[in-house]
């Protein structure tokens, strides 16, 4: 019924095949600085909203 292997062979011997591993750190070294700078900036914009009503409003 099945005559394709489960695990395929490889296409390209080892030494040919990218090195994923540099890929894989790489990406989520990526993601944890963009996740820090967000983490950064939205207290930021957050803190810098609420300075600009305090110096426009007027206290009554």
């Amino acid at each position: 019924m099945f005559t394709v292997p489960l695990f395929p062979k490889p296409q390209f011997p080892k030494e040919d095949r990218p090195n994923y591993t540099m890929g894989f750190w790489s990406f989520r070294i990526m993601a944890g600085l963009g996740m820090l700078m967000l983490s950064n900036h939205v207290p930021g914009y957050v803190f810098s909203y609420n300075l600009s009503q305090l110096l426009t409003n007027r206290f009554r």
